[in-house]
């Protein structure tokens, strides 16, 4: 997989499966606009389109450069570039924006595995993550713990310690390494969309979701936790139904576990570049 055109295929079909999957709690898919009031199913495709050729060359440069915190470096400059696609495709909504880093850097690190490993796996991809963001990003954390926070991500970790989105590719993707092979699972015995379901809630239930900390507090995050774990545990012919009680909670209380919905279309990216 080192054919760029199939790159962009690809990402384009991740972006798309994850915002299709239905039903989802408190997020856009095909049925709802979830807890979100400025965007609907219709403005996720326009920024998937607008953001996808800035992913694929993301991929594209990490066929081409040697050293991973460089690769970083240079990709974040060609993430300002899809965040302005991005803006202008929606009329100025944020639809994307953690999608483009989370991707970005996953995108790029596949690249780099494919052009600089005799044998690249999705773990390899998620090690390379780390090599590329690991030093950058622990520099500005550290930056950032010693002046006033400015944004809604320094004042919660400022307040609580969470890294936010840079925590997941820093670290070498810790959520995905136990949501791959769930996704491997699930796909040997269930729809696509039913592992797509189970995914999300695993990631859901695991990740420290700043989307749902920024909207709501510290106890709205841990029993959205413990409800997508009780959930995934639940009968598969329950779940759908499940969702969708818990889907009208999220909307009434205003809940959206973004960032986890970020996680599954970079595991459904995976998992494409390395079943295909």
């Amino acid at each position: 997989m080192n054919k760029t055109e199939d790159i962009g295929a690809l990402i384009f079909s991740a972006l798309m499966e994850e915002v299709d999957l239905t039903p989802k709690p408190g997020l856009v898919d095909r049925h709802d606009s979830g807890a979100h009031t400025d965007m609907d199913h219709h403005s996720f495709e326009l920024s998937a389109a607008a953001v996808t050729p800035y992913l694929q060359q993301m991929y594209s440069d990490g066929l081409v450069t040697d050293d991973p915190e460089e690769l970083f470096r240079k990709i974040r400059k060609t993430g300002i570039e899809a965040e302005k696609a991005m803006y202008a495709a929606t009329g100025g909504v944020n639809t994307h924006k953690g999608m483009i880093f989370l991707m970005g850097v996953a995108a790029a690190a596949a690249g780099w595995s494919f052009a600089h490993c005799e044998k690249p796996d999705p773990y390899i991809v998620m090690d390379t993550a780390g090599k590329m963001t690991a030093k950058t990003l622990s520099e500005e954390l550290a930056v950032i713990s010693e002046r006033e926070p400015e944004t809604h991500g320094e004042k919660l970790y400022s307040a609580y310690g969470f890294k936010g989105a840079r925590q997941q590719p820093m670290e070498g993707f810790p959520i995905l390494r136990e949501a791959y092979p769930l996704m491997e699972e699930r796909r040997r015995i269930m729809t696509a969309d039913e592992a797509d379901t189970d995914v999300l809630l695993f990631i859901i239930s695991k990740l420290d979701d700043t989307t749902v900390l920024y909207r709501k507090d510290i106890d709205t995050l841990r029993k959205v936790k413990k409800r997508a774990a009780e959930i995934l545990t639940a009968a598969q012919k329950e779940k759908k139904h499940l969702i969708e009680a818990w889907n009208r909670e999220c909307i009434r209380e205003h809940i959206s576990p973004g960032g986890s919905a970020d996680l599954l279309a970079v595991t459904i990216l995976l998992y494409q570049l390395f079943h295909n």
